[in-house]
This record gives C-alpha cells, sequence and structure tokens, in this order.
C-alpha cells in the first residue's frame, strides 16, 4: 500500500495553528517522498511510483484526517457543553 506508506513517512510534516492542525507541509512531503522513492521503487518494481501520483494519495488521507479531527473536536466541544449545563 503505497499510499500508506507515503502518509506514515510524512504523518510528522502536519502544520498547525491555534485551532489545530491545518494540512500537510507539503513541501517537506516532496523533500521526503523524493528521498524514499528510490528505495520503494526498488522494493516494489511492478509499482513504479512517483512523487506526483503519491501526493495524490497523501492529500486523499489529508483530507480525511482533517475531517475526523474536526467531527472528533465537535464532540468533544459538544460534550464539554453538555457537562457545562448539567
Amino acid at each position: 500500500m503505497p499510499a500508506l506508506r507515503a502518509y506514515d513517512t510524512c504523518e510528522t510534516q502536519w502544520r498547525v495553528g491555534a485551532g489545530g492542525a491545518v494540512g500537510l507541509d507539503y513541501t517537506a512531503c516532496i523533500a521526503t517522498l523524493t528521498l524514499y522513492l528510490p528505495r520503494w521503487n526498488k522494493e516494489l518494481p511492478t509499482a513504479d511510483l512517483t512523487v506526483p501520483e503519491l501526493l495524490d494519495d497523501l492529500r486523499t488521507i489529508e483530507q480525511a484526517m482533517l475531517t475526523g479531527m474536526a467531527e472528533k473536536a465537535e464532540k468533544e466541544r459538544q460534550q464539554r457543553e453538555s457537562e457545562g449545563h448539567e
């Protein structure tokens, strides 16, 4: 699963603002993927992976992660509000 491998390699490259994670640092991800790609293509010669393809996959995973983080934050906010009103 090249996409998950790419995410696992770039998972420490989140940009964070006052409200939490805002997205992956693509510059760092491109540099990281460029570094690892030759080795991955040797390990999976039939995959013929490219940085643009992996970035597309990373963007899909990133969106899912951001959605999940937002949903979790909203549930926690609602829980705090309900606990405060009891």
